[in-house]
């Protein structure tokens, strides 16, 4: 059970870690000004329904004509970052409950749990790399995979 907590932690880590080839390539496509710039006034609205309350209009509709585009791959880790985001609650979750409810002493189960841990881990880092690559069609059957490890972990506790 110990070296799945370590799946977990490596987990946490690589989507840490993600984010700083993101940010890097924000500061240098964009001016360090820029980067930090709160919205300009052109960006605030006043909320008909709300006197005197402030609605923000949707970063798309804002004029960023001082900020160059990010290259692809920036925004494609950013996408892949968000999906891996996704199934790490659920990871936490069910790793932590299974631990709680079963005895773990039991060399198969613990083995069982450290198995999918690792398919999971192995799971998120193809999905990232594979979606930094721009494979459409494999990321998906990919995070499938990270899915069903969650769920054969459950299946330890449940069964």
């Amino acid at each position: 059970m110990q070296q799945a907590y370590y799946y977990l932690l490596l987990t946490g880590v690589i989507s840490t870690l993600l984010w700083i080839p993101y940010v890097a390539a924000r500061l240098f496509s964009w001016s360090v000004t820029s980067f930090s710039h709160a919205p300009t006034s052109d960006c605030l609205s006043m909320n008909s329904e709300l006197k005197n309350s402030v609605q923000r209009i949707p970063a798309a509709d804002c004029d960023k004509s001082d900020r160059a585009q990010l290259p692809s791959w920036a925004e494609r880790l950013k996408e892949a970052h968000l999906g891996m985001i996704k199934t790490i609650p659920a990871f936490v979750a069910v790793l932590l409950t299974t631990d709680f409810l079963t005895d773990v002493s039991t060399h198969k189960i613990s083995a069982e749990i450290t198995y999918w841990s690792g398919i999971f881990f192995w799971a998120n880092i193809s999905y990232v790399i594979l979606h930094i690559l721009g494979s459409e069609f494999v990321k998906i059957p990919v995070q499938l995979v990270a899915w069903l490890a969650i769920i054969a972990i459950a299946a330890q506790a449940i069964l």
